[in-house]
């Protein structure tokens, strides 16, 4: 099996940024996110995850420029017995968030080529580890998605 896995988008759902006005002091303990409607529904997720102990600010302005994640560790997905079996290759596209300590949580499958790697895929994803993204000299939350290739051959 070849595994084939590249960063297709980066998507920021979360900074350690400007709270109010551009020249405002930044807050660690607050999670910012640019206000569009992924944003809107990432800030939900976050609230309903940590019930609410997590301030969460909806902001209009660019965040800041920063460092992306970086991976440490990614295990490759095991491809489903029967997929292999019956010479079917694919892909899973997943949508995840990476916090601040570089774990991954919120994974859920956007695009699929066949539902029977969506499993497996997920369950690859949770298990990455990265080093997380920071703003500023913050570590901070981000969104990534990322395609993986279930790929039979050398």
């Amino acid at each position: 099996m070849k595994y084939v896995a590249a960063v297709a988008l980066l998507f920021l759902a979360g900074c350690s940024s400007l709270p109010d006005h551009q020249n405002t002091a930044f807050r660690s303990d607050v999670l910012y996110i640019q206000n569009s409607a992924r944003g809107q529904t990432v800030a939900q997720q976050v609230k309903d995850l940590y019930g609410g102990r997590q301030e969460v600010v909806i902001v209009d302005f660019e965040l800041p420029k920063g460092r992306h994640p970086v991976p440490l560790s990614m295990p490759p997905p095991l491809y489903p017995y029967e997929m292999s079996r019956s010479g079917i290759e694919g892909s899973v596209t997943v949508d995840f968030i990476v916090d601040e300590a570089g774990h991954v949580f919120d994974a859920a499958v956007v695009e699929t080529t066949n539902e029977a790697f969506n499993v497996e895929a997920l369950k690859a994803v949770r298990k990455w580890r990265f080093k997380p993204a920071s703003r500023d000299g913050m570590n901070v939350r981000a969104e990534l998605r990322l395609p993986l290739y279930f790929n039979l051959g050398k």
